[in-house]
């Protein structure tokens, strides 16, 4: 029965057109009354069917949608470029302290090497001392005993 509304006001519509006057030297335009048209206009959207206007709802919802899932992606892809960014100067972080560990652990090495050489150094100088003073100490004994014999005999 809807249908048949939108029908016959469409019917009423194509008769207006066809009973429209053409305009003198206009290449073939006529002359409809406007305020009749609009009326009829008005009324196909009053009985437009329920369904029409749902699709229409569903066409508004599925904007709103499409656009909120647009904001989230967005977001969603602002987090992840943040995340990312948040990891790569954590691995700049740890680059630079595995940088600062292994010139520490040269040094470290460097150093335990000078050191080495330092110590070792001190104990070839003591000993040759050690084993000057010995030396002396033993030369001296034995020329003691060589004199406490030629004092004997």
């Amino acid at each position: 029965m809807i249908a048949m509304k939108i029908s016959e006001i469409l019917d009423t519509m194509d008769d207006l057109l066809e009973k429209a006057w053409t305009l003198p030297l206009s290449g073939g335009k006529s002359a409809v009354d406007v305020d009749q048209m609009a009326e009829l206009i008005g009324e196909i959207r009053l009985n437009l069917p329920p369904e029409i206007k749902q699709a229409k709802m569903i066409v508004d919802d599925r904007k709103e949608i499409i656009s909120d899932a647009k904001k989230e992606a967005e977001q969603i892809i602002r987090d992840a470029q943040t995340k990312a960014k948040r990891l790569v100067g954590e691995e700049e972080i740890v680059k630079q302290a595995q940088v600062r560990a292994n010139q520490m652990l040269s040094q470290a090495h460097t150093q335990s090497n000078e050191i080495k050489k330092i110590t070792n150094d001190y104990v070839e100088r003591i000993l040759s001392k050690s084993e000057e003073a010995l030396l002396t100490n033993l030369r001296e004994l034995k020329e003691a005993h060589t004199e406490i014999r030629k004092t004997s005999k």
